[in-house]
């Protein structure tokens, strides 16, 4: 379904980010069939990368500013580069995600019926925790915030990197049919409407996850 990326308009992309996670991300070309037009592809706790797969289609609706801003903001999200010290979320869950797949083998192994089922719901629920804490208004907001501070030190002002930001989030919450927002969705909007007017405040350190913070940009 999926073909690896080798096209320079996703190198392109690759080169914008911030160095700490810039091995760390790979690019595909998806389909339009794709619910989301920059799909994260599911990442296990042991694997190295974090994958996207990008509709090309719906994607060249967008501009290559617009394009630049809104995959450094989803690279910076699915990485937790902008997490800070969110070590529930850092730690634990990942934690509990890698001993509840670990327990299902371990159970499988003995036949332990009731054992796999805990075992599953373990994982399941550390699953679902770990992608609360991600897709939570503080999560989203922050990941916004480390973007647009990291365009403005990188070619941009950060009222026209949130400008680019909101532009792009909107056009493609178009292309893929949402027409309704939610509570988070309605304030991540004003906040961005916010900093493309005012800007950011004073700087924050752009390595904002400690296991990020020993590498230099």
């Amino acid at each position: 379904m999926y073909t690896k990326y080798a096209t320079p308009d996703f190198e392109r992309l690759i080169q914008f980010l911030p160095i700490e996670i810039r091995s760390e991300v790979q690019v595909e070309a998806g389909t339009e069939e794709q619910k989301r037009v920059v799909q994260p592809l599911w990442r296990f706790p042991w694997q190295q990368f974090t994958r996207f797969a990008i509709d090309p289609v719906r994607w060249q609706r967008l501009t290559p500013d617009q394009q630049k801003i809104y995959f450094l903001r989803e690279a910076v999200a699915a990485t937790e580069l902008a997490m800070g010290d969110n070590w529930t979320a850092l730690l634990l869950y990942p934690a509990l995600i890698g001993a509840g797949t670990m327990g299902i083998f371990v159970e499988m192994q003995m036949g332990d019926n009731l054992g796999i089922g805990l075992a599953a719901g373990l994982a399941a629920s550390a699953v679902y925790l770990l992608r609360r804490a991600e897709k939570g208004q503080k999560a989203q907001t922050a990941a916004d915030e480390f973007a647009i501070r990291y365009a403005a030190q990188n070619g941009y002002s950060a009222e026209q990197a949130a400008a680019l930001l909101l532009s792009a989030w909107q056009q493609i919450e178009l292309l893929q049919g949402k027409a309704k927002t939610d509570y988070d969705s309605t304030m991540r909007r004003r906040n961005l409407e916010y900093l493309s007017q005012r800007g950011v405040g004073s700087p924050a350190p752009l390595s904002l996850n400690p296991k990020y913070q020993r590498k230099e940009l």
